[in-house]
């Protein structure tokens, strides 16, 4: 049996957000004498958590596409990772090795060899043309009060060279050129920019500062509306896969809500062994997407996705192996 409920603000609020003054998880409301709290960057899983208690009553901010809609209750564990379905999208895989990686193997002994003048002369030729070192860039990216934006894409342009910021806003990315390049700064519910960056000036990013999006918010006095409970069909019961490993995230995407017809990035955040998988994309309804095979290797971090045109709405991200069958999996919300 699914819970669900649904947010509802019966008289919306006519004060302006922007003039209110600033305090703890959003604004003040000098009207009213209130806290409001500002929901437009929560998923609708944190949304549905925050508001499962049949007495929270709060002021708060919130997107039109946030309200009036079904919102799962979560149980102890998420529900949404018993059910994946085989759908995949077209993937880009790319790799970068780590910064202070150490090399292990087996150590071959080999005899000296001993050059001629026009051999070592070759050797020297062939060295110089080598590929460049590659070079690991550092930074931050913060939002106007100068605050840690976490999960933010960093790109090199026309490249797949990219990384994302960690929790506290920070990045390392490894690039290759030694010219002038630029980066392509982008995140959910901020403007996106380009910088231009010489690594003349050094390994060491200056902090890239991102400006939220103008949006047109709903403010005013929430209630919560539960619905009906619904129950899911036994078929899919069926195809529920044999072995899956729900205990810890494998993998993370971002952005996330993600556009339609957008671009998304998956971190690999534990290492996968290497092989063939099905990447899958599916709705709660089952409703099935693209679907392709993809090779992982033992050195991936990250993968690049570009996504077709997906009604919005919660969709399950999942990769099967297609050796042992296990399923790492993570929801999506596309607006």
């Amino acid at each position: 049996m699914t819970k669900h409920i649904q947010l509802v603000i019966p008289e919306p609020c006519h004060e302006s957000w922007d003039k209110m003054p600033p305090v703890e998880q959003g604004k003040f409301c000098a009207s009213c004498q209130k806290k409001v709290i500002d929901f437009t960057g929560m998923s609708d899983e944190k949304l549905a958590a925050f508001f499962r208690k049949p007495d929270t009553s709060v002021c708060g901010r919130f997107q039109k596409e946030q309200l009036e809609k079904d919102l799962v209750i979560p149980r102890k564990r998420i529900p949404w990772v018993k059910y994946f379905f085989q759908i995949a999208l077209p993937a880009v895989l790319f790799s970068y090795k780590g910064y202070t990686q150490q090399v292990k193997g087996k150590v071959l002994a080999k005899p000296n060899t001993v050059l001629t003048e026009q051999e070592n002369k070759s050797t020297e030729k062939d060295t110089s043309t080598q590929e460049p070192r590659k070079r690991v860039l550092s930074g931050r990216i913060v939002d106007a009060e100068g605050q840690g934006i976490s999960y933010a894409s960093i790109w090199v342009e026309n490249t797949l060279q990219g990384t994302a910021t960690d929790s506290a806003g920070y990045f390392r990315l490894t690039i290759k050129e030694d010219s002038v390049i630029m980066l392509r700064v982008s995140r959910i519910g901020y403007e996106a920019r380009n910088i231009l960056f010489d690594p003349v000036n050094g390994d060491s990013v200056p902090a890239i500062q991102l400006q939220r999006e103008e949006l047109t918010g709903v403010l005013g006095f929430v209630i919560t509306v539960k619905k009906q409970p619904s129950v899911i069909p036994k078929r899919i019961s069926k195809i529920i896969p044999a072995t899956m490993d729900t205990e810890s995230p494998h993998f993370k995407v971002f952005p996330n809500p993600a556009p339609q017809g957008g671009s998304l990035n998956i971190e690999l955040i534990n290492k996968l062994k290497e092989g063939y998988y099905d990447m899958l994309v599916t709705s709660f309804e089952g409703k099935r997407a693209f679907q392709k095979k993809i090779w992982i290797d033992a050195e991936a971090k990250a993968m690049n996705v570009e996504l077709p045109l997906i009604s919005a709405g919660n969709y399950i991200v999942s990769l099967k192996n297609k050796k042992n069958g296990k399923v790492f999996g993570e929801k999506l919300v596309i607006r």
